[in-house]
């Protein structure tokens, strides 16, 4: 596949929203042409979508670099005041003070400061708020809560009464449902609350292994494989689990 199929191939991954297929892409023709500045600006788009100014900016510089043309003014400037507003000093300070532009602060659902509402990283604890959706949180705090035992870290109340296997049973094949018909965040949840009602079933683990790689989280995807795995040494097929291994290793090269 040349180039330019590439290229039409990761803008309609773009058009349906599929960022990290369209990123993959671009990180495949920066392999074989890392000069390449189409691909360091379609790369700079997806990071920038996915709220990595600085990488974004750093990868926009290379490409004027080697193609002054290569990234329209609109789109530079627009990552130069978004990396300038979510500096360290600004986002530490904006953390520290609820009255910031009148904005009301709100609490990270993770460590539980106050933060800038606007904020989708954690300036304290680096938590994604834009991946809330792949964890429980309680209903009386607001915080997450620790997918091990069904206790909030910050009320310590149970999460959820304790329910007999049979749940269990039901929402795991509920949670398989959902992926089969591609509602992956549905069937996280499915999973997540199986593994609150008996933490010690492999399980609703595997399922959730299945959900982090579906949604692209690799890493996570292979410590789930691996938490299963030590429950139950047959609950995650051994070609998933080499295809999650050399997905999470892929990931682990890049941030090298």
């Amino acid at each position: 596949m040349g180039f330019k199929e590439q290229f039409d191939e990761a803008e309609r991954h773009l058009k349906n929203g599929n960022r990290i297929q369209a990123e993959r892409i671009y990180d495949d023709v920066l392999g074989e042409d890392e000069n390449n500045a189409d691909a360091l600006f379609g790369k700079a788009e997806c990071l920038f979508n996915r709220c990595r100014y600085d990488e974004a900016l750093e990868l926009c510089d290379r490409a004027r670099q080697i193609d002054s043309d290569s990234i329209p003014d609109v789109f530079y400037n627009q990552l130069l005041l978004a990396v300038d507003a979510n500096s360290k000093d600004y986002r530490r300070n904006a953390s520290r003070h609820s009255h910031l532009r009148d904005y009301k602060s709100k609490e990270c659902p993770n460590c539980g400061h106050s933060i800038n509402p606007f904020f989708v990283i954690c300036p304290v604890c680096d938590f994604d708020l834009r991946d809330l959706h792949l964890y429980e949180v309680c209903g009386k705090c607001g915080r997450i809560i620790d997918d091990t035992d069904g206790i909030c870290r910050n009320c310590e109340d149970d999460a959820m009464p304790h329910e007999s296997a049979a749940s269990v049973i039901r929402l795991c094949d509920e949670g398989f449902g959902h992926i089969e018909n591609y509602r992956i965040k549905e069937a996280k949840i499915c999973f997540d609350r199986a593994s609150r009602i008996d933490s010690k079933d492999a399980n609703p683990i595997a399922g959730s292994a299945y959900c982090f790689y579906h949604l692209g989280y690799y890493v996570l995807a292979l410590k789930k494989c691996d938490e299963a795995l030590k429950l139950d040494s047959e609950s995650i097929d051994e070609v998933f689990y080499n295809k999650v291994k050399s997905k999470a290793d892929s990931v682990k090269g890049r941030i090298k």
